[in-house]
């Protein structure tokens, strides 16, 4: 008799831990060029290369949209970001 092989169901409501640029872009409300150019001037947290992938924490990016400046609006820079971060240890 032939063994067969088992499949474990794979959840589908699990919230991915890291981003494509195109899926920051799209939270962000931007294009993903415009996405590139804000990384570039170093206005976005710095993101994870994995394998040549680019990937942002979603977690990070929570936070960082939460450290928006109430008074002005703006976002932090990226040094900002990890002076707030380095802070908070």
């Amino acid at each position: 008799m032939a063994e067969t092989a088992t499949t474990t169901p794979v959840p589908t409501d699990i919230e991915p831990l890291l981003l494509a640029a195109v899926e920051v872009a799209h939270l962000l409300g931007i294009s993903r060029s415009k996405l590139y150019a804000m990384h570039s001037a170093g206005q976005l947290p710095l993101p994870v290369s994995l394998g040549g992938c680019v990937r942002w924490s979603v977690d990070e990016l929570r936070a960082w949209l939460s450290a928006r400046n109430p008074k002005t609006g703006l976002l932090p820079t990226r040094q900002q970001w990890l002076n707030i971060q380095e802070n908070q240890k």
